[in-house]
């Protein structure tokens, strides 16, 4: 409420948002790792041999939450979170739409999510995002990779806010 908000400070507040929705989140990987382990014991999650000859079981992988949680862009997040529904819209919308396939994309999303406002509103500012933040790392990041030092300050601190 106000009056909570308002007796502490931004910095505090800033914080106990981000905590509340990692803990938020956590409800999604748990259910997502819990279903990828069950599709795992009875074999659906076998994907054949890395190079080296081990196996690999993520057929059927649907989060990688370290990937989530760490992304250096929003494109990666949104690959690395909810991965089954990602490829199916890839494949479904985004390589077939012709007009506008990002906006397309999201707006199938929203429609899929249901018929609340809320959705759409979220997609479609998503879409924009994900368009603005393309050309903003088309323009700037170019300028960051002189030097080694200055290319990972880039991908580690700018990147994630474009």
């Amino acid at each position: 409420n106000d009056e909570w908000r308002e007796s502490h400070g931004f910095w505090y507040v800033s914080g106990y948002l981000y905590v509340m929705c990692f803990l938020f989140r956590c409800n999604y990987y748990f259910a997502w790792i819990i279903a990828d382990s069950t599709s795992n014991l009875s074999g659906f999650g076998f994907n054949g041999y890395n190079e080296d000859g081990s196996a690999r079981w993520d057929k059927v992988t649907n989060v990688y939450p370290s990937r989530t949680e760490c992304s250096s862009s929003l494109k990666v997040l949104i690959d690395n979170w909810n991965v089954g529904t990602a490829l199916w819209l890839r494949r479904v919308c985004y390589e077939r739409s012709k007009i506008s396939p990002t906006l397309m994309t999201y707006l199938l999303s929203a429609t899929w999510h249901g018929f609340y406002p809320g959705y759409y509103g979220c997609f479609l500012s998503s879409a924009f995002f994900i368009l603005t933040s393309r050309k903003l790392r088309r323009s700037v990041r170019p300028h960051f990779l002189g030097s080694e030092r200055i290319k990972m300050f880039c991908d580690s601190a700018l990147i994630p806010l474009l």
